[in-house]
Order: C-alpha cells, then sequence, then structure tokens
C-alpha cells in the first residue's frame, strides 16, 4: 500500500512537472509571438512609411508648381524682349527647355503621389480602414478632375509657349 501512494505520489508529481513544462513552453512561445511583428503592426508600420511619402510629395509638388509659375512668368517677360528685339531668342529657348523639364519634373511627382496613394489605400483597405472600391474610384476620379485646378500657372499657359 506504501508503495502504490509513492508511485502515486511520484506519479503525480512527474505530471507536475511536466505540466509546468508545458505551461511554460506555452509562456516563451507567447512571448516569442507578441514579440515578432504581426501582420497588423507590418501593415501599419507600411502605412506610415506611405504617409510619410505622400506628405514629402505633395511639398515637392508645391514648390516645383511655384517654381514652374515663376519660370512660366519669366518665359512670357523674356517672350515680349525677344519679340522686341532686346532679348537673345537662344536665352528664351533655354528658358523654354527649363519649363518643359521642370513640367515634366512636375507630372513625374503626380504620378508617383497617385501611385503612393493607391498603396495607401490598399493598406488601409487591409486594416479594415478604407472605404468601399466604389467610394475610392468615385474619390480617384475626383481628383483626376481637381489636379488641373491645383496648378493654373503651369496649365495652358506653359504650353502655348513651348
Amino acid at each position: 500500500s506504501r508503495q502504490a501512494k509513492g508511485g502515486s505520489a511520484a506519479r503525480r508529481a512527474a505530471k507536475e512537472e511536466e505540466e509546468a513544462a508545458a505551461a511554460a513552453a506555452a509562456a516563451a512561445a507567447a512571448a516569442e509571438a507578441a514579440k515578432a511583428p504581426t501582420m497588423f503592426t507590418a501593415a501599419a508600420g507600411l502605412w506610415r512609411g506611405l504617409q510619410d511619402k505622400l506628405f514629402d510629395l505633395e511639398a515637392r509638388m508645391i514648390k516645383t508648381t511655384s517654381e514652374t509659375a515663376k519660370q512660366t512668368t519669366k518665359v512670357n517677360k523674356l517672350q515680349e524682349k525677344v519679340a522686341k528685339g532686346k532679348a537673345d531668342a537662344s536665352m528664351l529657348a533655354k528658358e523654354k527647355q527649363r519649363l518643359g523639364q521642370m513640367q515634366q519634373q512636375l507630372d513625374t511627382l503626380e504620378v508617383e503621389k497617385t501611385k503612393t496613394a493607391n498603396r495607401a489605400s490598399s493598406v488601409l483597405s487591409f486594416l479594415g480602414i478604407g472605404g468601399s472600391k466604389q467610394q475610392k474610384q468615385q474619390q480617384q476620379a475626383q481628383q483626376q478632375q481637381e489636379q488641373p485646378q491645383q496648378r493654373p500657372a503651369a496649365g495652358s499657359g506653359w504650353q502655348s509657349l513651348l
């Protein structure tokens, strides 16, 4: 009877050790999982990066739009001087070329901003924050309509100069 009680106690102790080891392993696995980035935290980090890029692109677009407007004015004035014979036509050609390069830079920034905004929208959708696909299409259509209005100085005025 004593051996049965001793064996029973030993089995209980062994079982408790196994349970403690399993609990420790589960706790270690949970701690490791908590350290590893989840899909949500990875997507949130990606969103923050895209958001920073969008702010940077917007700032660069504003600066380039302003520079393009100044260059358009400069080309217009130079064109008047050339017409009056007070400036060299080769200088006007150089300034027109510079204006064209500025417009290309602005167009490139707009394309990059659109791509970045689309990626950001996809990340938001993944996070469950974005709207429906129809709403996104309406927003994109609205943005495309607004873009020419955002840079009136670089619009039709510069095209007639080239």
